[in-house]
């Protein structure tokens, strides 16, 4: 996948999760029940989690990252919620407009050739294609969560009938 294609596929798909966002009121983003334990709110600063992380693989040229990485998804995910599951309705969307505005940036300043090479990154190993990294925590993360939010969007019910 080309930069220009990829950086095209992460808009498109962030403005459809966007859009859904958006048909769900504030009393039901903040109700758990939506995935397991959370809340909208939650899988929304969870999806930010991940790519905050990018930002920093992306301006470090490096394999870095939180420490969390090194636990098994389900465990990492765990920490991760506990990390922010007190932040604000309100922080959660400042804070993930402001990540994916600085994804966007840093997306951009990628050279074209470092989507598909992973020698760009230090410690990426080589049998690794960057933008595949990148779309597992961007386009095709949203894919992950988006149904469960379409749900609740469409269904007009509170995230704890939703999720039935």
């Amino acid at each position: 996948m080309d930069k220009a294609e990829f950086i095209q596929r992460v808009k498109t798909d962030r403005s459809e999760w966007n859009d859904l966002l958006a048909q769900v009121d504030d009393e039901s983003m903040l109700k758990p029940g939506i995935e397991g334990a959370w809340s909208t709110k939650d899988i929304l600063a969870h999806v930010m989690w991940y790519e905050r992380e990018m930002i920093g693989l992306l301006n470090s040229r490096s394999l870095v990252g939180s420490d969390l990485w090194e636990l098994p998804l389900d465990e990492r995910n765990a920490e991760i919620h506990k990390e922010i599951k007190d932040m604000s309705l309100d922080a959660v969307r400042k804070e993930a407009q402001s990540v994916f505005t600085a994804l966007i940036h840093e997306l951009n300043e990628l050279p074209e050739d470092a989507y598909g090479n992973p020698a760009h990154f230090l410690n990426m190993p080589s049998e690794w294609k960057p933008w595949d990294v990148f779309s597992s925590n961007t386009f095709r993360h949203y894919r992950e969560h988006i149904d469960s939010i379409r749900r609740l969007a469409e269904s007009g019910l509170s995230a704890d009938t939703a999720s039935t």
